[in-house]
């Protein structure tokens, strides 16, 4: 197995060796060399990793964690996305003491294959910027850059809302795995405290993850990665085998510390991984992929902006609010001072008057911007409106929505599009679909729907909501949510002319109204015209009855009725449905009435027939059954169930004559072909579909016994004529006196006689040592026998050793008959010289 790991690899290293010497390589990287040195990856190095082992399947853990060698496996490698190479492992013998033993110590190397796997990703990663400076080199047009740039940060928004929206499959399934299907997607876990340094020991460090789900995550397979300032790439800090089996609890937390020098006793994984200032953190998946990031200090790694880097008896760690940790991908805002809490919800450090600690210097307060104005529909638009008397930039602001039955809120427009634009004072700034009317008003344009019973948030660059909305059924909003506008309506903010400016009391439902569409203009109220109250259809639809006759002679007839919406003062409204129902017990008893669906009738006509056939109703001979119908019309108006007195029918089937005989089945002994005793059991079945099947009787070839009751079982003796095929027959008859004519064969071989067994050849065979014994077999003489069926058993003739052997021959025939064993004896004499 280790073998096909170690093959693996050098075709590995070969395979890499030949890519980069390649003329191709020299043509249009020739920085490359370059490149190789500063990433650390030389062939040297390849060689020598095929001494790195794992307990993992060496192709598959250059995609994530597979299974362990107990199962046999197999993996791809894809390299550059054009070349694949398959690997097959077979399974480890447990009970091999040796090979357990080497893959113990196989265990070890790790974590250096993994850091050889990673210094392969930096050094496709230079490969590719190798390639952007090229295209520059051939005056790519500037512009062009940009334009893909933005296309691509579009797909990669559109990825992550997907992912947002699919998160509860990976939610419900904790633990999943890896398939050739598509990618699964893994809970987030976040990175949530961190101490580099004791006041005493400087050794004293830890590494705090928090789970913001609402269910428990399996860390299995997970690891977390270093990177120093200094370095081109990350290090392994605390690998998968130190996650194996581990898991981390809904809403809590789970800690790595460094072994030996941190005095707690709730710790989940020691290591002995140094942490130092200006570091960067990864926390790794089993896809690969990251789920949070850390950079502090001066590291050269991090989320949009770096955290403070904490110091000796401090923690930085994630500020806590709405009953979860920050999490806005900003490591400056979403990190702060704290006191030491491993294992418990972060607590801000409050620095005291005489031990005052360096922050870095504050920035302005983000001015209030407010959602001024919403427009559902086709013409989809979102207005904001500054209050200020000063010009507000935009850039680094984003918009979220949240869906009536979303969990979470999702990206809407992102910091991308709000990239350099300004808000100026006392104005209004206008985000439009592309479909819109108003798409020349627009400051910026996008795509995606806006709907009924959403939730809005408008946040600064700080990750701060500057202000929010719902409306309709929404299930966040201000204090109250705000009405959904009517069709070419749209919700606005209310102008107060005495402010001369929109109205904010962080109500929603206080604070917007309806008014007809004002896309970057002041908000007008919408004066409703008056209602002019027209008549209504207030009278229900009427059910006539066609003439049902009282007794029925079939159980196929029609029931038959007329449905009229009537003339009135009204232009009438036309019909809507109609549900029937029907009783065949006591019509007074509601319990007793059965109701159908309620049928639709296409076009609202004024009148209609219709005719319902019996086959709906389970009718029976004998009973009687009540009808009834009640109707609905177009504006709701609902009848009765009609007639109040139900019209009725009773079944009368006239009586039926039984002229058709049982029929039947007979079989001997379960079926079987031959036996050997003249009794046997007989297993009999009949059926009549108008009368009850009552007696039968039995006969052997054609002697009938005499009528006896009908049986399903009966032992009964064959015919005494010899060994042979035995005929037996049955009829049945029913209670009026059909017969089943003719009788019902069924058939068995009957053979009572014992084989016989002939050896081929001398009963005494005599042989010295070193002559060939050969073995002649037998016969038999009975016709029901296969020539491969008899048993040759006794002694195994060893011709180097002296002895006498006795080998047996026997048989038994396919109706059980036992031949009598016959021996045939075979001396081997001693060489005398």
């Amino acid at each position: 197995m280790f073998l096909k790991i170690k093959k693996f690899l050098k075709f590995l290293s070969g395979f890499v060796l030949a890519v980069l010497l390649s003329g191709f390589i020299y043509n249009y990287f020739p920085n490359f060399v370059k490149v190789a040195k500063e990433t650390g990856f030389f062939m040297a190095s390849l060689v020598n990793s095929q001494n790195y082992r794992t307990q993992y399947e060496v192709p598959a853990s250059l995609l994530g964690p597979v299974t362990t060698f107990s199962e046999k496996s197999a993996g791809t490698v894809i390299l550059n996305n054009n070349f694949k190479t398959s690997v097959e492992t077979s399974s480890l013998d447990r009970n091999d003491e040796e090979n357990v033993s080497v893959l113990q110590n196989e265990i070890i190397e790790q974590d250096k294959l993994d850091d050889l796997v990673d210094q392969i990703d930096v050094l496709q990663r230079k490969i590719n910027d190798l390639i952007a400076e090229k295209n520059k080199l051939q005056n790519i047009n500037y512009k062009q850059e940009n334009e893909d740039k933005k296309i691509e940060e579009d797909i990669v928004q559109e990825i992550e809302v997907s992912q947002e929206e699919n998160v509860e499959v990976a939610l419900e399934n904790p633990q999943p795995q890896l398939s050739s299907g598509a990618k699964t997607i893994y809970p987030k876990i976040l990175i949530s405290e961190v101490q580099i340094a004791g006041t005493d020991n400087d050794k004293q460090e830890f590494v705090e993850l928090y789970n913001p789900n609402e269910i428990d995550v399996s860390l299995t397979n997970w690891y977390l990665q270093r990177k120093t300032k200094n370095a081109n790439s990350y290090s392994t800090y605390a690998s998968n085998n130190l996650f194996a089996g581990k898991k981390i609890l809904a809403k809590s937390y789970f800690v790595i510390a460094r072994d030996g020098n941190f005095n707690l006793s709730a710790v989940d994984i020691w290591i002995d991984s140094p942490l130092t200032e200006d570091n960067s953190l990864v926390l790794k998946d089993p896809n690969r992929d990251i789920s949070d990031k850390l950079g502090f200090g001066q590291a050269v790694d991090y989320e949009s902006n770096l955290a403070e880097s904490p110091p000796s008896g401090l923690s930085i760690g994630r500020k806590w609010e709405d009953n979860s940790e920050r999490d806005t991908d900003n490591n400056f805002v979403d990190f702060e001072m704290q006191n030491l809490t491993p294992r418990q919800q972060n607590l801000k450090y409050i620095v005291p008057p005489d031990n005052p600690i360096i922050s870095p210097p504050a920035t302005d307060l983000p001015e209030k911007i407010l959602i001024s104005e919403v427009l559902l529909g086709g013409d989809e638009f979102i207005e904001l409106f500054n209050p200020n008397n000063t010009d507000v930039s935009l850039t680094n602001w984003y918009l979220q929505r949240k869906t009536k039955t979303a969990e979470n809120y999702s990206s809407y427009v992102t910091k991308n599009d709000f990239e350099g634009k300004t808000i100026l004072a006392n104005n209004y700034f206008l985000i439009v679909r592309q479909s819109s009317q108003y798409k020349n008003l627009a400051d910026i344009i996008f795509d995606e729907p806006l709907t009924e019973d959403n939730s809005l948030v408008l946040k600064n660059f700080n990750g701060d909501i500057s202000d929010k909305l719902g409306f309709g059924l929404a299930t966040d909003f201000e204090i109250l949510s705000a009405i959904t506008p009517e069709n070419d309506k749209s919700l606005v903010r209310k102008w107060l002319e005495v402010d001369n400016s929109e109205q904010d009391t962080d109500n929603n439902f206080n604070d917007f109204e309806t008014q007809i569409p004002t896309p970057k203009s002041q908000n007008i109220t919408f004066v409703e015209p008056p209602i002019v109250e027209t008549p209504k259809d207030t009278t229900p639809p009427e059910v006539t009855f066609g003439l049902l006759n009282p007794i029925q002679t079939s159980l196929n007839f029609s029931i038959n009725f007329e449905i009229t919406d009537l003339l009135g003062t009204v232009t009438p409204s036309g019909i809507n449905s109609f549900v029937f129902r029907w009783n065949d017990a006591d019509p007074t008893v509601a319990e007793n009435w059965h109701e159908d669906s309620p049928v639709e009738i296409d076009g609202h006509p004024m009148s209609i027939q219709i005719a319902k056939q019996s086959e709906a109703i389970p009718v029976v001979d004998g009973k009687t059954y009540y009808f009834q119908v009640k109707v609905k019309d177009v504006e709701g108006n609902w009848s009765e169930f009609l007639p109040q007195e139900p019209i009725f029918t009773t079944i009368e089937l006239p009586p039926v004559i039984d002229k058709t005989p049982p029929t039947g089945t007979i079989t001997i002994n379960d079926g079987a072909e031959y036996t050997n005793n003249r009794n046997v059991i007989l297993a009999l079945f009949a059926e009549d579909d108008l009368s009850e099947v009552v007696e039968m009787k039995i006969a052997n070839f054609s002697s009938y016994h005499d009528w006896e009751p009908y049986l399903t079982t009966k032992d009964w003796t064959l015919s005494v004529s010899g060994d042979g095929t035995k005929t037996v027959r049955v009829k049945f008859k029913d209670s009026v006196g059909n017969e089943t004519t003719p009788g019902i064969p069924a058939t068995i071989i009957l053979d009572t006689i014992n084989p016989i067994i002939t050896l081929n050849g001398d009963v005494v065979i005599n042989l010295n040592m070193g002559d060939v014994y050969e073995e002649l077999g037998a016969v038999v003489n009975d016709a029901n026998i296969d020539a491969d069926s008899i048993i040759i058993g006794g002694d195994v003739v060893d011709i180097s050793i002296p002895a006498t052997y006795y080998v047996t021959y026997n048989v038994t025939d396919k109706a059980g008959n036992n031949a009598t064993q016959i021996t045939r004896t075979v001396v081997v004499n001693p060489i005398i010289e």
